[in-house]
């Protein structure tokens, strides 16, 4: 009786069921690597909001000195208002400083560090009801992206590669492959075909 082959796993990981992903350091083409632009332009976006609301934090204490020589408040509350909106202020501002350049280094895949640093501050944000969704949102997107080996290869080749070569090496796809010189055209039929005689190979 021949043995019959082990059941296949449908929940296998791509190791358990014999695939292994490719070398990242080998050309080939990587759909992750791709997401790098898009999600560092929307770090920049999200960094343009948080100095929207930085700059509005930081007048509010122009705005409380105005009312205070009106007579609407009094000392201690202006004090209050200078104090909590101008740090708020600044912090916000610290932050879109730091989403920017984390955006423009991640699109250039220089400097995780400043990346990372940027996604934290993207995260912070999810304090603030405003920018709540799309901190949180970076924040996962971000993990999943500087978790992935292609992603990190594309940072180590960055410290001495341009964001032009490192794409190509991220682009590379075997239908690229170029056969060697006098190789026949796709689709043509060997070169003993026909065989001698003209019959056919199937005895027709």
């Amino acid at each position: 009786m021949d043995p019959q082959p082990p059941p296949s796993n449908p929940y296998a990981t791509t190791q358990q069921a014999g695939f292994m992903p490719p070398d990242a350091s080998q050309p080939h083409y990587s759909a992750i690597v791709q997401q790098m632009m898009p999600y560092g332009i929307l770090m920049m976006v999200n960094g343009g909001l948080f100095a929207l609301l930085g700059l509005f934090m930081v007048a509010m204490p122009a705005l409380a000195l105005t009312m205070a020589e009106g007579g609407d408040l009094d000392d201690q509350e202006t004090m209050i208002i200078i104090a909590v909106y101008g740090g708020m202020g600044l912090l916000m501002l610290i932050g879109a400083a730091l989403q920017l350049w984390g955006g423009w280094r991640a699109i250039h895949f220089r400097g995780m560090a400043w990346v990372i640093v940027g996604i934290a501050s993207a995260a912070m944000g999810s304090l603030t009801c405003y920018c709540a969704p799309t901190g949180i949102a970076l924040g996962i997107w971000g993990l999943i992206l500087l978790l992935n080996p292609d992603i990190q290869h594309a940072f180590r080749m960055g410290k001495t590669e341009s964001r032009d070569k490192i794409m190509q090496h991220f682009s590379y796809r075997g239908d690229q492959w170029t056969p060697p010189p006098g190789s026949p055209p796709p689709g043509s039929p060997p070169s003993n075909y026909p065989p001698p005689g003209g019959g056919s190979p199937y005895g027709g």
